[in-house]
């Protein structure tokens, strides 16, 4: 497993290129992080291998650096074993945002590593403002579950799903 971003459309290089961030972030850093190694036809044709071992720089470079150092034809990433996750997504009504927000700090503080929050401001289907939250929890299954259960705060949640699921890797 590699932690790979929040947007389908996005290729894994051009993710890893431009920094990565995703719905493991917490857990295993952006997916920049896990570059090894790379593939990068120059500007004058040449080939280089960008590793710790064979051009230190150009790898650092390229680890979400941004553009301009050559077009990468193969990279090699570093992977984790995370068999399943637990993730759930929850809709709030503005007046319970503040108490939502506070409680996701106070979360993500108590579980730094475990816990990856996906939040936004979205339009709801009534046309109305609402906070989306969603959580990965990739820990203990019981905590995670006492965790979500604590995002279920209020008479207003809409719960869309809570669900321990495997994470699944696709690559374009």
């Amino acid at each position: 497993m590699s932690p790979l971003g929040t947007v389908a459309i996005v290729g894994v290089i051009g993710l890893a290129l431009g920094g990565g961030y995703g719905r493991l972030t917490s857990t295993l850093g952006l997916t920049s992080d896990t570059l090894e190694s790379a593939e990068v036809v120059l500007a004058d044709g040449t080939t280089a291998i960008a590793s710790e071992k064979e051009d230190r720089d150009l790898l650092w470079a390229l680890r979400g650096g941004g553009s301009g150092f050559g077009v990468v034809t193969a990279c090699r990433l570093k992977l984790h074993h995370i068999p399943e996750v637990l993730v759930s997504m929850h809709i709030y009504p503005m007046e319970d945002a503040q108490q939502v927000l506070l409680l996701c700090q106070d979360l993500i503080d108590a579980h730094p590593a475990d816990l990856n929050l996906f939040m936004a401001f979205v339009t709801g289907p009534n046309g109305q403002p609402v906070l989306f939250v969603s959580p990965t929890w990739t820990g203990n299954r019981d905590v995670g579950e006492a965790l979500v259960s604590d995002l279920q705060v209020g008479k207003s949640v809409h719960t869309i799903q809570s669900r321990w699921m495997p994470y699944k890797m696709t690559f374009r």
